[in-house]
C-alpha cells in the first residue's frame, strides 16, 4: 500500500524551531509531497479501470465488411454492448495487408476506447516483408485470443484438379499460366504460395488482393482458378458447392472438413500457424485496465449463444490464457516468422 507522508501536528509545532533546522523540515515536507505523487498513477489506473468504458468504444477491423473477421467483430461488439451498456462500434479500415488500420490503434490514446480485431498472424508476419509505421510488439498489447482456423487451398469447381498432386501436375503442364489469389502481401497465404512453388518446382502466379472478400469473389466468378485463405472465409461457399477444397495447410485434418487431406499428406510440410482472431489495444494501456478488458472480452465470448453462432464456421475456440501469456506468445511468433521470411527469402513482389 502506498501511504503518503502527509504533514502532522508535530510538523506544525516544529515550524517554530530555530531557522537552522528549516532545511531539514523542508526536506521532510518535500519527501511527503513526492510520496503523495507516487500514489497518483495507481489511483488514476484504478479510477480509469472502474470507469471504463465511459463512452463508445471503437473496434477497428482491417478487413472489408461482410468478411469473417468483420462478422466476428460484430458478434463480439453486440455482446459487449449488452454487457457494458456502452456502444462497441466496428470500423472497417483496409489496406496494406491490415497495417493501416492496425497503426490507428497503435497510436490511439491508451484508455481502452480504441481496440483492434485482426488475425494475429498479420501482425507477426507482415512487418517482416512490408515497411510499417509502427512496431506491433512494442506498440500493441494483446488482450483477447478468440478463435483459430487453418489456411486452406481452394479452387473454382471447374478446375480440373482436386488434389495437391493434380494441382502440381496441372501447373507443370501450364508453366507460368496457372494463377492463385492471395489476400494480402507478406502474410501466411503469401508464405505458403512461395514455399509451395519451391517445394513442387512450379510457378503458380500469385495475384495479391487487399482483402479476402475480393480475392474469393474473383475465384467464385472464375476469373482466377485457385486461392489460399483461412477456412472460415471460404466455408460457406464450399458448403454451397461454389468452391472446392484442395487441401488444408496443417499437420492434421480439420474436424470441420475431415474428408479434406492436409498438404503434409502429399509431402508438403509448412510451419503450422494460421494465427488466431485476436484483440489488441495500445501497449501503453495501464495493466489493470488491460486485464479488465481481457476479462470482459472473455465474458462476452464464452457464452452458449456465441458458441452456437460460431459453430460450423471452420473456427475452433482458442485456449483461455492471460494477458501476459498472450503477449509472450505474440513475441515468440513475431520472432519465428522473421526467421521464416529470411529462410524463404520472401519479398513483397515474390
Amino acid at each position: 500500500m502506498c501511504t503518503p507522508n502527509w504533514p502532522t501536528d508535530m510538523d506544525a509545532k516544529e515550524s517554530a524551531v530555530p531557522a537552522k533546522t528549516a532545511p531539514l523540515l523542508q526536506r521532510r515536507q518535500a519527501l511527503g509531497a513526492l510520496a503523495a505523487l507516487a500514489c497518483m498513477p495507481r489511483a488514476f489506473a484504478a479510477s480509469s479501470t472502474e470507469a471504463w468504458p465511459s463512452r463508445p468504444v471503437k473496434v477497428i477491423v482491417p478487413a472489408t465488411a461482410g468478411g469473417v473477421s468483420d462478422s466476428l467483430a460484430r458478434l463480439l461488439c453486440e455482446q459487449m454492448t449488452q454487457n457494458l451498456k456502452q456502444p462497441f462500434v466496428v470500423e472497417n479500415i483496409v489496406g496494406a495487408t491490415g497495417t493501416i488500420g492496425s497503426r490507428q490503434v497503435a497510436v490511439a490514446p491508451p484508455d481502452g476506447h480504441t481496440m483492434l480485431l485482426i488475425t494475429s498472424a498479420v501482425l507477426t508476419e507482415v512487418p517482416h516483408v512490408l515497411k510499417t509505421a509502427f512496431d506491433p510488439v512494442k506498440d500493441l498489447l494483446q488482450v483477447g485470443d478468440l478463435v483459430r482456423a487453418p489456411q486452406v487451398m481452394y479452387a473454382h469447381p471447374s478446375l480440373p484438379a482436386g488434389s495437391i498432386k493434380e494441382v502440381v501436375a496441372l501447373a507443370k503442364a501450364r508453366p507460368g499460366k496457372l494463377s492463385i489469389v492471395s489476400p494480402g502481401t507478406g502474410n501466411r497465404p503469401h508464405f505458403i504460395i512461395v514455399s509451395f512453388n519451391r517445394w513442387a518446382g512450379i510457378d503458380l502466379q500469385r495475384v495479391p488482393y487487399n482483402a479476402s472478400v475480393p480475392a474469393i469473389n474473383d475465384v467464385l466468378a472464375g476469373h482466377v482458378p485457385l486461392g489460399i485463405d483461412s477456412l472460415p472465409n471460404v466455408m460457406r461457399h464450399v458448403q454451397a458447392g461454389k468452391l472446392k477444397l484442395i487441401a488444408v495447410a496443417a499437420t492434421s485434418r480439420d474436424a470441420a472438413v475431415a474428408d479434406v487431406p492436409t498438404m503434409e499428406e502429399s509431402g508438403f510440410k509448412f510451419p503450422e500457424n494460421g494465427g488466431s482472431q485476436a484483440v489488441y489495444i495500445p501497449a501503453a494501456t495501464p495493466m489493470p485496465l488491460a486485464e479488465r478488458i481481457h476479462d470482459e472480452i472473455a465474458r462476452a465470448f464464452d457464452t452458449p449463444k456465441m458458441r452456437e453462432r460460431i459453430a460450423n464456421t471452420g473456427y475452433t475456440f482458442s485456449r483461455p490464457t492471460s494477458v501476459q501469456e498472450m503477449q509472450a506468445t505474440f513475441r515468440r511468433e513475431f520472432d519465428r516468422n522473421g526467421d521464416l521470411v529470411k529462410d524463404l527469402a520472401i519479398k513483397a513482389a515474390s
